[in-house]
């Protein structure tokens, strides 16, 4: 489990034990994604959170990125049926898309809120009606209680719907110059918007603080966004992980082939050709959208790979309507067949890579390309030597413990050890202490089995001469160390040999 994923899934254990939501503006988000995953508990029948497993928690990102697969249709309006079949399909098909939809995190779904709201907000342009501005506003205030960067994308979408105006009106003279947004139709969706915002960050309204909260956040991103904060990336960050990357074992991870066909389909949006009005101002905007959404997100310096779904989201539909239109210009057969032999290959070049990070090798077995070296899409990764040598070990130790389950583990590290507290979920007697406590250890979190970030255990060494201690990365920039009591070790040792 990422550290994120372990998070969200304490964040869960809060609301589904004690009925309790307290919203974090450092970094946490709002609950939509650990509210959406109570239909699929439910459905699976895990009776408490000691008995919930990764299966449980990631089946409710994957089931929104099949969502985002079928709703993928509602853009058939606009960029025709056969487009978005196809786009779709890319969207199945993309090792990316399919890599988050099995995080536990916020991405997919957000992706899936923006495609609802970009759909409502087409409607509301074609129709002018209320209704559409209001379906707008709920999504808008659902998707700011998933993740505050959706202003990211609202910014991107508002200014492609400006261009995409504006070029309309140099086509076309006597069009609107500008958006026919009604004052009155925008102060409804803001409004709509706010309320179902503070529903949700403040859990209906009983944590009413939560509502300012969720706003001042918006300070931190700032500060983050400029300051060093260890995700530093360079501007091409994005365009090399979508585009070109080699990793060890000298395995080609690209989405180059949707990139190339998501540039022809915005080229054939521009170009003159017969093509309805409203089919061609909404992809004017889809690709004023893509574009500035992706400028956007490589500008900022602060930077995580899943951070760009929803750009990647809006390359797919565009390559699902650069595919078709490139297919509906080829002249003859012997063209298309020309055409459908390289897009064959690069299509299972994209399922393969889909399999490759996705699926283990065989029954049983760690995905084949489930360290940082081999995969692009994998950052701060957990290490699976962490659940080899700390997890199973303490879990083996409590088989063999007089209390089992309730002996006493402490845990020493400036932010808990992350995502320590998921595997040791069923530990009822189980303390994190911060560093503060790293110069000497309380005489009341001297315990059994002691886990200490690496760099404080050299401060603990005359407290811990009674311990046997083992090294481990957490993560491949971080290492603890678990120390067991001579006398408890050696019972472990002599388990082991029986």
């Amino acid at each position: 489990m990422h550290t994120d994923e372990a998070v969200q899934a304490a964040i869960l254990r809060d609301i589904w034990e004690e009925g309790n939501y307290v919203y974090d503006p450092h970094d946490l988000h709002g609950p939509v994604l650990v509210l959406s995953s109570f239909p699929i508990l439910w459905l699976s029948g895990v009776e408490n959170f000691a008995r919930l497993n990764e299966v449980h928690l990631r089946s409710v990102t994957a089931a929104w990125g099949v969502a985002l697969v079928g709703l993928t249709f509602l853009s058939g309006r606009w960029l025709g049926w056969k487009a978005a079949l196809l786009a779709a399909g890319l969207s199945a098909l993309s090792p990316m898309l399919v890599f988050y939809a099995r995080y536990f995190i916020m991405e997919t779904p957000l992706v899936v809120l923006l495609l609802l709201f970009g759909f409502s907000v087409s409607r509301y342009f074609e129709t002018r009606s209320w209704k559409w501005i209001i379906a707008g506003g709920i999504l808008a205030g659902v998707m700011h209680a998933t993740k505050e960067t959706f202003v990211l994308s609202v910014a991107a979408l508002a200014l492609g719907i400006g261009l995409a105006f504006l070029l309309k009106r140099i086509r076309v003279p006597d069009a609107e110059a500008t958006p026919f947004l009604r004052p009155t139709h925008l102060g409804l969706g803001l409004a709509t918007a706010a309320l179902t915002s503070a529903i949700l960050v403040s859990f209906f309204f009983t944590r009413p603080a939560a509502i300012l909260d969720s706003y001042t956040t918006y300070l931190n991103y700032l500060d983050r966004g400029s300051g060093e904060s260890g995700h530093e990336k360079p501007w091409s960050y994005y365009l090399e992980l979508l585009g070109w990357r080699k990793m060890e074992g000298g395995h080609l991870w690209t989405e180059g082939l949707t990139i190339l066909l998501a540039t022809a389909g915005a080229v054939f949006s521009f170009a003159p050709g017969k093509m309805r009005e409203r089919s061609r101002f909404f992809m004017q905007v889809l690709s004023f959208y893509t574009i500035l959404s992706l400028l956007i997100y490589s500008a900022i310096p602060y930077k995580t790979p899943w951070s760009i779904l929803a750009p990647l989201h809006g390359i797919v539909l565009l390559a699902g309507f650069g595919t078709a239109r490139l297919f509906e210009v080829s002249c003859c057969l012997p063209a298309r067949l020309a055409l459908a032999l390289p897009l064959g290959f690069g299509f299972w070049h994209l399922s393969e890579q889909s399999i490759r990070a996705n699926f283990p090798p065989g029954k049983g077995e760690a995905p084949l390309f489930a360290n940082e070296a081999r995969n692009p899409y994998l950052y701060s990764q957990t290490t699976t030597r962490l659940l080899t040598k700390v997890v199973e070990t303490v879990h083996e130790i409590s088989a063999l413990h007089p209390d089992g389950k309730a002996m006493n583990v402490t845990v020493i590290h400036p932010e808990f050890g992350w995502p320590l507290p998921w595997y040791f979920r069923d530990f009822t007697r189980i303390g994190y202490w911060g560093t503060e406590a790293s110069e000497r250890i309380p005489e009341s979190a001297m315990a059994p089995v002691i886990i200490v970030d690496e760099p404080w255990a050299g401060n603990l060494s005359d407290q811990l001469n009674g311990y046997v201690p083992t090294y481990c990365n957490l993560r491949e920039d971080s290492m603890l160390v678990l120390y067991v009591q001579d006398e408890v070790f050696d019972q472990l040792v002599k388990s082991r040999a029986r």
